[in-house]
């Protein structure tokens, strides 16, 4: 019975948090920044913020994973050899330099579901070798600490995460041969559509494969293994998220209420079981919508209805951006630089607030959609912006 809640692991030399030989662990609530850190040389400068080994029952959810570091590893969160019984759900990965989900060998119902993943992935293998220390999207061993032996998985699931990877960067999903069987359903994958290929290598050797309902977009820069295409989608899932090189913020990786991630996943069902991960798929998203049962969930990590049309930001020569935010937004109209007035509305029709210039405050008001009206050289034009 071992809790760890609300903590804060911030430039450790190696990993942050390591439950060893143990069961019944909770951790919930807690940051995790910059594990496997330098800043003093005495460092082992190596680490996952948080690693499982050889226990049995660890749930960690609502947690913060954030800029790992190291030439191994260095996760935000990996399930090392041995475990059973372990979830990483509802946590928000960002910038971790080996990647988002790594799962070694000889563990018994193990995975990542209803996590978010930004820019995780990064490393590059000093020796240019594939499928060796490069930077991972998910990666799947049968490691079990001793080479040549090689351990299988039994249940390894990856499900309703959401994956964004910008275009500075391109980390590998690889599942090696005889890891068991493998489940993955209803993850979003989000990739910029310039920068270098994604690699991906989905190896069928003595391995049981069940892969269905996950979108790639723009899949034009995924070098997509064949099993990944399996009943995949493909359409711009319209992400809050307008930021060319990812927002740094979990509620910017929702989606819109006309994207086809909507009511297009693989039903996960079947168990009343709460740690039958496989068949129980928890019943709440990140965002702490429900996730029915009997009907298929979007796919990806946000199971909502979805915003309305947030994103048609632009109207004839102006424009007001960013879309989404927690602070402020531009207004740029364009041959016009005279005076602006915007009244703010929120969405039951209620004003709200006049501001003037071609920057406005959104600070002081709280979450949800707003109407702007930009009065501008006897013209009005009605703009939607979301505040996170």
């Amino acid at each position: 019975q071992i809790v760890v809640k609300n903590c804060v692991f911030e430039h450790t030399g190696g990993s942050g948090f390591v439950p060893n030989k143990s069961k019944n662990v909770l951790v919930q609530d807690c940051i995790f920044n910059h594990t496997g850190s330098s800043i003093d040389n005495r460092m082992w400068k190596r680490g996952s913020g948080m690693w499982p080994f050889d226990c049995k029952n660890v749930v960690a959810q609502h947690n913060k994973f954030m800029n790992a570091h190291g030439p191994m590893d260095s996760y935000g969160s990996h399930i090392d050899y041995g475990n059973e019984n372990v979830v990483f759900q509802y946590n928000y990965s960002y910038n971790n330099e080996g990647g988002f989900a790594e799962i070694l060998g000889d563990n018994i119902n193990c995975g990542y579901r209803y996590n978010i993943s930004v820019n995780d992935g990064y490393r590059e293998d000093p020796n240019g070798v594939p499928w060796n220390k490069k930077g991972k999207i998910f990666w799947v061993s049968n490691f079990c600490g001793q080479n040549p032996i090689r351990c299988p998985n039994v249940g390894t699931f990856i499900y309703n995460n959401t994956v964004f990877v910008n275009d500075t960067l391109n980390p590998e999903i690889y599942f090696r041969p005889d890891v068991g069987d493998v489940h993955v359903y209803n993850n979003l994958i989000v990739v910029g559509q310039n920068g270098e290929i994604i690699p991906t290598l989905i190896d069928n050797n003595l391995n049981d494969l069940y892969i269905s309902n996950n979108l790639f977009y723009d899949s034009s820069r995924i070098d997509l293994d064949s099993d990944l295409e399996n009943n995949a989608l493909y359409g711009d899932p319209f992400l809050l998220n307008s930021v060319y090189l990812g927002d740094n913020n979990p509620q910017a990786y929702q989606i819109q209420n006309n994207s086809p991630a909507i009511g297009s996943g693989f039903l996960i069902n079947g168990s009343t079981d709460t740690t039958n991960y496989l068949e129980h798929n928890g019943g709440l998203d990140y965002f702490g919508n429900s996730v029915s049962h009997h009907f298929p969930s979007n796919i990806g990590a946000f199971n909502g209805s979805g915003f309305m049309d947030i994103l048609a930001i632009n109207v004839e020569d102006i424009k007001i951006y960013p879309s989404v935010t927690d602070d402020y937004v531009n207004i740029s109209i364009q041959e016009y630089s005279g005076l602006i007035k915007t009244e703010i509305y929120a969405l039951s029709g209620n004003f709200m607030d006049i501001q003037s210039g071609n920057k406005l405050s959104f600070k002081k008001f709280k979450s949800g959609i707003y109407f702007c009206v930009v009065i501008y050289a006897g013209k009005k034009k009605t703009l939607k912006v979301v505040k996170l």
